[in-house]
């Protein structure tokens, strides 16, 4: 990293280069709450090994953003957060979309005590689970809320 480099990107930077459905679902999820503050801890700048035509090193990619996603599951499965049972089970919906392990979990429990997120969560849900990626463009059904 060059020394005018920040210590860590910033979400906007980091979500820039990302265009899976799955990520940018996430993405929505965690922006409707305070839990994002949390996952932003996690991001960092990366380089990768360059290598020439031989396979020998041949020096480093330009710094890109990255979010070490497992780390910070990892690190709330450890020690835990402050949060509210609501936060909770918002997090658990974004590392089942996030995590490298498959990571179910109990939908009755989860989907169905969201509070004042609930609308929301189902839109972004069901945008990206008809095929929207909750950037450009929607999904085949979008969630009408019930007057």
């Amino acid at each position: 990293m060059s020394e005018n480099s920040p210590d860590r990107p910033t979400w906007d930077e980091y979500w820039a280069r990302v265009g899976s459905e799955d990520f940018l679902a996430a993405k929505n999820l965690l922006e409707l709450s305070s839990i994002r503050n949390d996952a932003e801890q996690w991001l960092e700048w990366h380089q990768d090994k360059q290598f020439d035509d031989d396979g020998n090193p041949a020096g480093w990619s330009d710094p890109h953003p990255t979010l070490d996603w497992d780390a910070w599951v990892a690190d709330y499965e450890e020690t835990g957060r402050g949060w509210s049972s609501t936060e909770h089970r918002l997090f658990r919906i974004v590392a089942a979309l996030v995590a490298s392990d498959e990571r179910p979990f109990p939908m009755r429990e989860t989907l169905g005590y969201l509070g004042s997120w609930e609308t929301e969560v189902w839109r972004v849900l069901v945008n990206w689970g008809t095929g929207g990626n909750n950037r450009e463009y929607p999904g085949r059904s979008t969630v009408v809320p019930r007057h």
